[in-house]
């Protein structure tokens, strides 16, 4: 989580290929999505908060992969105030970009 706030995606990558899960909460039931809209949130400006983008990118893939529910379950996790990742950068400087990764996958086709 540290690593995510801080926009080490290297660090943060590295973490999590010797086995950093993913789904893990702090005392306050956020996960790494949470901590990553606070980090973005309190960026002053739109450029600030687009140095997140491709943490955020990277963070969204990892998720996702080969873990069916997992990124629905992380976009879905409430802390203890009842906020979603996504409600963390409501009224914030974020991008329409960074706003779509907090968003949850449409479902899948049934055509």
């Amino acid at each position: 989580m540290r690593g995510i706030q801080q926009n080490h995606v290297d660090i943060a990558k590295l973490l999590v290929s010797h086995g950093a899960n993913l789904q893990e909460v702090n005392s306050s039931h956020e996960n790494v999505f949470h901590i990553l809209a606070l980090a973005i949130a309190d960026q002053k400006d739109k450029e600030a908060a687009e140095k997140y983008l491709a943490m955020a990118t990277w963070l969204r893939t990892k998720a996702r992969t080969g873990h069916p529910g997992r990124l629905e379950a992380l976009l879905q996790g409430r802390d203890v105030r009842e906020q979603t990742p996504a409600d963390y950068l409501e009224g914030t400087s974020a991008s329409e970009a960074l706003r779509e990764i907090f968003a949850l996958p449409p479902p899948p086709s049934t055509s």
